[in-house]
């Protein structure tokens, strides 16, 4: 884990602040693209299974890294 206080100074970085933006207008268009099934192509199940997969971890990488940041990680 990341102590706290190292965590707080990150933070106030300004390149710091447009990481954070650009990683959550990720997660938020990953999302939108989720929601409207743009990962499913119903003539072709193995490429759907792989673009969902692939969402799915993208989708992972996000979530782990405001965990981070948020000082949840517990790994």
């Amino acid at each position: 884990m990341i102590a706290k206080d190292l965590l707080d100074e990150w933070r106030n970085y300004e390149v710091s602040g447009q990481v954070i933006e650009a990683m959550e207008k990720a997660r938020d268009e990953l999302l939108k693209s989720m929601e409207w099934g743009h990962f499913v192509n119903p003539s072709n199940m193995e490429e759907t299974f792989g673009m969902s997969a692939k969402a799915a971890g993208v989708m992972e990488g996000l979530n782990k890294f405001f965990n981070i940041i948020g000082g949840q990680d517990e790994d």
